[in-house]
């Protein structure tokens, strides 16, 4: 499978002396859906910031599509890798919704025709083309970070990257994210989400990736949310519906990870 991500012995120091990541190595292959997993201060926010350019590496390589992130190609890499910060107030400035998505569309000259019909399609995926005449500063929370998604997906990019998503949305906000990423993935974006959440990386990633304290602590699929010394050891939890059936017994390749696959466990045990 091609690789569209990889890292390799990334480091990366604030002016302050902060040692913020210090030789992360990985890859993320196109079409995936994964989870950088770790607790607050283990360097996600930093690492995603190298992916577009934000950040350049001080130490280290990174790649994009076989591309190399440097000053040179920045600009490039930016097109193909957008980032939905974790604070909205961050990307959200415009005067009113509909402004603000089609900012970048503009940017690019793109023709008005097609910037209106690509606005109006995103906004209504994201479920806030009732909200495009709205002032972004009135919003809620959750609404707001709705409406950065969508200034990144209209650009197109094959990469998104979110960090903490899920971060103040109501359980039926969070169920329709999710729900718009697992469609983002089927039409062959390949997603990248920065989370402290285990169960959310259990309900949805396809591969998992450990950080802590800077350094990758391990990478592989989602049986790395049932290592109890490796969570242990990342300050991290057991997914809750796991937890549950690991406690009353169950092998662990037959604990599940999802309610559906709680479901299907618990119907073959009654039988």
């Amino acid at each position: 499978m091609k690789r569209v991500i990889e890292v390799q012995d990334l480091s990366y120091r604030y002016p302050d002396g902060t040692e913020a990541l210090k030789g992360v190595s990985f890859s993320i292959d196109w079409g995936t859906k994964t989870v950088l997993l770790g607790p607050n201060g283990s360097g996600k926010s930093t690492l995603i910031m190298h992916l577009n350019g934000v950040f350049l590496p001080q130490k280290g390589k990174v790649f994009v599509d076989g591309q190399e992130v440097t000053k040179k190609t920045e600009q490039t890499v930016r097109r193909k890798v957008g980032i939905v910060f974790q604070d909205p107030d961050d990307q959200v400035f415009a005067s009113t919704v509909w402004e603000d998505v089609a900012f970048g569309l503009f940017n690019l000259g793109m023709q008005e025709k097609e910037i209106k019909e690509r606005v109006e399609e995103v906004l209504k995926l994201v479920g806030v083309w009732h909200l495009r005449n709205r002032i972004p500063y009135h919003l809620s929370y959750g609404e707001k970070k709705k409406v950065a998604l969508a200034g990144v997906l209209v650009m197109e990019p094959e990469i998104v990257v979110l960090d903490e998503p899920g971060t103040y949305l109501d359980p039926q906000g969070k169920r329709e994210l999710f729900w718009m990423l697992d469609e983002l993935c089927k039409n062959r974006k390949t997603l990248l989400i920065a989370t402290h959440d285990v169960d959310l990386a259990a309900e949805w990633a396809d591969k998992v990736i450990i950080l802590k304290e800077g350094r990758v602590l391990k990478e592989g699929g989602k049986d790395l949310l049932l290592e109890e010394e490796v969570l242990a050891e990342a300050n991290l939890v057991f997914p809750r519906i796991s937890e549950l059936f690991l406690r009353a017994g169950f092998p662990k390749e037959k604990v599940p990870f999802t309610v559906e696959e709680a479901i299907r466990v618990l119907k073959g045990a009654i039988r």
